[in-house]
């Protein structure tokens, strides 16, 4: 049975170039909230909240706010539903079909087992039986019931067979349907500073904890953090990590935004 890969999703930063702000981390960076798709089951309150998490992960780190809600914010933060929240909403109820019907499999398979040692039982009485009937001991009429309840389990045993193995099937099936986007980045989150102002786009994520990674990351850029080389780090650009808390290269580098030692 094949297994399930892990998807390598990219977090963005804008191919537009920018500016750090004029005097960094004097000022909270202000966010509102610009189009939310509804599609992402996700209330604006809330969403503010996760947001504010985000921004709390690196003011901690100078021990000053460096993020604020408001409405007339200068950062507008969109949730932008597209083929990658569709495929990964698709992927999530597919795992979930996966695991039920790898759980149906598994009872047919201890089903099957319990039929198959019942089986081996009943078979070795029928050749008991067998031997008597070839010594006269026994008429054609007993020993032909027995051979019939012997080929009737036997019956029982290859629907159970063969139901496992559609279960299996099906199973492999919506693994491969998964596993097709195994392996290619996405860009789950982009953070853009450009003529038309300064925006957070979020693709994809499937919770809310995944949210806040995704909000970490590009909060990050806001701040004029890069990407760097530490596949566990926040800003790391493979988001294949669930850490969020920053690492050294991390703190240096906003202190050293933020005029700081």
């Amino acid at each position: 049975m094949k297994k399930l890969l892990g998807l390598a999703l990219v977090l963005g930063l804008s191919a537009y170039a920018y500016t750090r702000i004029s005097i960094p981390c004097a000022a909270p960076i202000t966010f509102t909230l610009g189009t939310i798709d509804p599609r992402f089951n996700i209330s604006k309150e809330n969403l503010i909240k996760v947001a504010e998490r985000s921004g709390t992960v690196w003011s901690n780190v100078i021990g000053k706010e460096l993020f604020a809600y408001d409405p007339k914010g200068d950062v507008v933060l969109n949730l932008v539903y597209d083929e990658r929240q569709a495929n990964a909403d698709k992927n999530e109820t597919l795992k979930s079909t996966i695991s039920s019907t790898k759980q149906s499999a598994e009872s047919v398979r201890s089903e099957y087992l319990a039929l198959e040692s019942t089986y081996k039982t009943k078979d070795a009485e029928y050749n008991t039986l067998l031997a008597q009937y070839k010594k006269g001991k026994i008429s054609y009429e007993v020993l032909e019931k027995k051979r019939v309840a012997l080929n009737n389990l036997a019956g029982e045993i290859n629907m159970l067979i063969n139901k496992y193995n559609a279960l299996v099937g099906t199973v492999n099936k919506n693994v491969e349907v998964v596993n097709q986007t195994a392996g290619q980045e996405f860009e789950e989150g982009q953070y853009v500073y450009d003529q038309d102002g300064k925006r957070i786009n979020i693709f994809e994520f499937k919770n809310q904890a995944e949210l806040e990674r995704v909000l970490t990351h590009e909060f990050g850029h806001a701040l004029g953090l890069e990407h760097n080389s530490n596949p566990d780090s926040i800003m790391y650009y493979l988001n294949q990590s669930t850490n969020v808390i920053p690492k050294t290269e991390e703190i240096t580098e906003l202190k050293a935004i933020c005029g700081l030692k």
